[in-house]
């Protein structure tokens, strides 16, 4: 490969040769530079491809190689750090899971009592009936006991009786009468009065319900004097939904609730009331021979004097509820959580703090108090790790450990976190699962980083050779890019020069009786088909025509964005005035020049070459006339004349082309009101800019277009001998504001995007160094340098175009 582009560089450098020998050649045809310019542009673009393929890849394997080496480096330490971190994070999410459905299954004894709690402050009654607070009437009489479950039900969440299950062991003659679902009870004295305390009560007066088998059981107590208690129970079931009927009687129960049992929630020692909770007080865990381990939400019932009379309460059943919620929670662990045990517990001696739930013992095998844990079980030994490790077995913060192959996570939790009232004793709940759930995945990253460390370092030292290997190749053709591009600059330098040597596009000009014919201006292609254009092929053509005829080359600003003159057609009307005034004072048949009749105007090759040309055309003319008479823009309505006419770009590149070609002589005007004819003077020409990147173009692009032609103006302003006063002072005046004559580039703005593009860059110091060569044998591999040896600096001037297609040079 390295061969095949040394190849490539010997043909490069014959190339150049070719064009050095061809430097002092007048014959030079522009499809000869165009060639070489495009074979050159191909080349360099093949070259800076593969190298720039090559030294990509490299570097590219190089980063990703050191990236893959720095990565695994670190990965000793950040990779179990990280897995750790993961696994903790996990951990945490599935105690915070936990916690939250801790949470759920107690809400509903929460938000249950507090939505009864808020019409419980008043007096509540249903057809001239007083519900509550209830009376010893209300569970004696139907039709009041009736009013009285319409009334409360309505406040028991269905979902929450949902989580009770039937156990299956009931028990109707048990001398407790569990709670779970809702309750509704009354204390009374020995005279059927309202009790007000233990001391006081002596009977209790209930409804409660429970939720079996898809309906509703419910229970009640009511005054019985022909019962040996004086109360009696009894057992029914009742349809709250739609129809809030009582269904048939179950059964009879033969010992209602006493009163140290039924007023235990309010009343027993430890029990308080929390007033900012609606005096909402927990009650449990407690177990129930009926129902199995529960826990209660109470709230008071008040007389109309606010004394506390009786209890709302509702239960859950933590048994069935809890324990399977701890094996789901498990389960959704996955792999991580394989082999493990939850358990939820209360905080306290081992004596007194009750188990809650376990899934390492559950049903008969799950003791009531956490110091009947087994010390042989997996939880029993965590509760341990626990205590040694923080000093109790319920922390007041989360903690995660390890111990032995065993990894424990201990988590308190916090009802007024989830929005509940603060629970009398604080819980815990406790993960145990085996360490090699999670850092078997972080000693297998231990072997990966070995096996990862040998393939990197392989790869390492490769991607340093390669990378090598792509630097001596960048530094071996990094020559001849900067060849190739000085070759295509010094391409549009020939070009240039040779732009204004030969006639790329033929003349075309129009007899004067026939311009004079013309009611408007018509383009030269309607012309052409008409047969009314004069087409001059060659110099020898256009020299043989000259002997017999004068040429008369109008410039003019166009009135519109895309037609020449206005509707009335005063620059026609102007120069056909032009026209007849030359007639008279010439012996010669006229012709006339006018861009709009002799540069085709629909086929953009042929105007630009046409364009290209417009040096050269201005060379042989005879009269060079400016037709800016004072008119409006047809499009913007801006007024026209010859001060606008000098700002137009296009305008000042005739101008310069007239002044570089033949100098100031022979040039008039006809301004204001178009219908004199005056000679330019040197005062005239003051007011004549001839910078054409300072003036305006409709299309700012149109500037690119110049760059050969207005170089190639230079080439001739360069070659003139000293003695040509008027090409001096052209030199002189370019000298003096070369940077803005010459811009190195410009910003095109379009819409919302600005670009940068290149103008003449180092076209201007290379032309010089052309000019002044041209015979001498020129070094096309060497660096840029001027005749002294100093580096060739390009200004990098911008020209800024603004919103109105004005060119101004940028602070």
């Amino acid at each position: 490969w390295l061969k095949a582009r040394s190849s490539d560089i010997f043909c490069l450098r014959e190339r150049q040769t070719t064009m050095v020998h061809n430097l002092g050649m007048h014959n030079l045809g522009v499809g000869s530079l165009d060639t070489s310019k495009s074979s050159d542009s191909k080349h360099t673009g093949t070259v800076r491809f593969q190298l720039a393929l090559t030294i990509c890849g490299a570097v590219l394997l190089f980063l990703v190689l050191s990236v893959v080496g720095l990565v695994w480096a670190l990965t000793s330490s950040i990779s179990s750090d990280a897995l750790r971190e993961t696994s903790d994070s996990f951990r945490k999410a599935q105690a915070d899971t936990l916690s939250l459905e801790l949470a759920e299954l107690l809400r509903p004894l929460w938000t249950n009592a507090r939505r009864l709690a808020v019409y419980m402050n008043d007096t509540v009654e249903a057809d001239n009936t007083t519900i509550f607070p209830p009376n010893a009437e209300t569970y004696s009489d139907d039709e009041q006991l009736k009013e009285l479950l319409k009334f409360v039900w309505p406040y028991a969440d269905p979902d929450s009786y949902g989580k009770f299950q039937d156990s299956g062991t009931e028990d109707e003659t048990s001398t407790t009468v569990s709670t779970p679902g809702i309750a509704v009870m009354i204390a009374l004295t020995e005279n059927n009065t309202y009790a007000y305390s233990m001391a006081e009560c002596h009977k209790m007066l209930a409804v409660s319900s429970r939720f079996v088998n898809g309906g509703f059981q419910s229970a009640r107590v009511y005054l019985n004097d022909s019962s040996p208690l004086g109360r009696s129970a009894t057992r029914f079931e009742w349809y709250p939904s739609p129809v809030n009927e009582f269904g048939p009687t179950i059964g009879v129960i033969s010992t209602p609730l006493p009163c140290a049992q039924g007023m235990a929630p309010l009343w027993s020692e430890g029990q308080e009331l929390q007033e900012e909770y609606y005096n909402f007080t927990w009650y449990g865990p407690l177990d129930n021979p009926v129902w199995g381990r529960q826990m209660e939400g109470e709230i008071p019932i008040y007389d109309s004097n606010k004394n506390v009379i009786g209890r709302v309460g509702f239960a859950h059943a933590l048994g069935n509820g809890l324990s399977p919620l701890l094996l789901d929670i498990i389960e959704k662990g996955g792999d991580l959580t394989k082999n493990g045990h939850a358990l939820v517990y209360e905080a306290g001696d081992d004596a007194d703090a009750v188990l809650l739930a376990s899934t390492e013992l559950s049903g008969s095998d799950q003791p009531t108090y956490v110091g009947q844990i087994p010390d042989n079980t997996t939880t029993g030994r965590a509760l341990q790790a626990i205590s040694a490790e923080m000093g109790t077995k319920c922390p007041s913060s989360q903690r995660f450990f390890s111990f032995d192959d065993t990894l424990v996570d201990v988590t308190p939790f916090l009802s007024e976190t989830f929005g509940l009232p603060p629970l009398p004793h604080r819980w815990c709940q406790v993960m145990v699962v085996p360490r090699e759930n999670v850092y078997e995945l972080i000693d297998q990253a231990g072997v990966y980083t070995i096996v990862v460390w040998c393939v990197a370092g392989v790869g390492f030292v490769a991607a340093v050779a390669l990378l090598c290997c792509s630097l001596y190749m960048a530094l071996f053709f990094e020559r001849l890019v900067r060849e190739e591009k000085r070759q295509h600059q010094y391409g549009k330098v020939l070009e240039a020069e040779d732009s204004v040597r030969n006639l790329l596009a033929p003349m075309t000009v129009m007899s004067a009786p026939q311009f004079l014919q013309l009611t408007e201006m018509i383009c030269s292609e309607v012309l052409r088909d008409q047969g009314l254009l004069k087409v001059l092929d060659s110099w020898d053509a256009i020299n043989q025509f000259r002997e017999k005829h004068l040429i008369l080359f109008f410039s003019h600003q166009w009135l519109g964005f895309r037609d020449p003159d206005n509707k009335d057609g005063i620059q026609l009307k102007c120069m056909q005035s032009a026209v007849k005034s030359m007639m008279k004072t010439e012996a010669k048949e006229l012709y006339v020049w006018l861009d709009y009749i002799s540069v085709a105007q629909h086929h953009r090759g042929l105007q630009w070459l046409a364009v290209s040309s417009l040096p050269v055309y201005v060379s042989v003319i005879d009269k060079f006339i400016i037709c800016a008479p004072d008119a409006l823009h047809v499009d913007t309505g801006k007024p026209c004349g010859l001060d606008t006419y000098s700002r137009r770009g296009w305008c000042r590149t005739e101008i310069l082309a007239k002044a570089c070609a033949s100098g100031f002589q022979h040039m008039f005007a006809m301004s204001g009101t178009g219908e004199d004819l005056k000679p330019l003077t040197e005062e005239d020409f003051h007011n004549l800019s001839m910078d054409v990147y300072k003036g305006e173009f409709t299309v700012p692009s149109d500037c690119e277009k110049l760059v050969i032609p207005i170089l190639g103006l230079y080439s001739l302003v360069l070659k003139a001998p000293e003695s040509e006063v008027s090409m001096q002072s052209i030199k002189k005046y370019i000298d003096q504001k070369k940077d803005s004559f010459f811009p190195a580039f410009y910003i095109s703005k379009e819409q919302d995007r600005s670009e940068k593009r290149e103008l003449f860059g180092s076209l201007v110091q290379l032309m010089e160094q052309h000019v002044a060569m041209t015979g001498k044998d020129m070094d096309m591999t060497g660096e840029d340098v001027d005749m002294s040896g100093n580096d060739v600096v390009v200004q990098d001037t911008d020209v800024t175009v603004d919103d109105d297609g004005v060119f101004c040079r940028s602070l």
